[in-house]
């Protein structure tokens, strides 16, 4: 999979980190809410899930968004990493086409 990194605004930029600081104090609650309404709008997704702890995949999202937000800047640097996290994806059963209902 690839990305295309060209013409990071960094007005956008900005304004994304800025909302990321201001939305931390509900940080916690959001991957519950996330998960929640995924499976509502995609609930054959549901089954990807099984045997996981919500709590525990919901810090793994956190520290993605956290991890994309702060990179924001230097996007072309976590090309492995997005590589990386597609491969799994991939491989635990993910298809494109299920990232559909996010957007």
């Amino acid at each position: 999979m690839s990305y295309n990194f060209e013409g990071n605004d960094a007005g956008a930029t900005k304004i994304v980190q800025q909302s990321w600081v201001e939305l931390q104090p509900s940080v916690p609650k959001l991957p519950l809410l996330f998960y929640t309404k995924f499976w509502e709008i995609a609930p054959e997704t549901k089954p990807l899930f099984a045997g996981k702890a919500i709590r525990v995949q919901g810090e793994k999202l956190i520290k993605l968004l956290e991890m994309v937000v702060k990179g924001l800047d230097e996007l072309k640097n976590m090309q492995s990493t997005l590589d990386m996290l597609a491969k799994k994806h991939v491989a635990s059963g993910v298809r494109e086409a299920m990232f559909a209902p996010l957007g």
